[in-house]
């Protein structure tokens, strides 16, 4: 269960607030600095970004090897630079 702590009751992002996510070992507070709404994928994002909730889909990224190189540079350009 993710919580918060405030001083006032209120969430905000001036006042000192926390919020906490146990887990098994210690329950690691981090400072809230600003207040959204969040809509349903907004709070399920949240959820997988801190262990909560598995992830809908890994993506890989796509290895494509070495770079290309669209255009040859010439003496010229690097005389002119010169």
């Amino acid at each position: 269960m993710i919580s918060f702590r405030s001083w006032t009751g209120r969430v905000c992002g001036y006042a000192g607030d926390e919020l906490i996510i146990p887990s098994d070992i210690f329950q690691p507070r981090y400072s809230i600095v600003s207040v959204e709404e969040l809509d349903e994928t907004g709070l399920y994002n949240l959820m997988v970004q801190f262990g909560k909730a598995e992830p809908l889909e890994e993506i890989e990224p796509k290895v494509t090897g070495e770079p290309e190189i669209s255009r040859e540079l010439d003496n010229e350009d690097e005389e002119n630079n010169d």
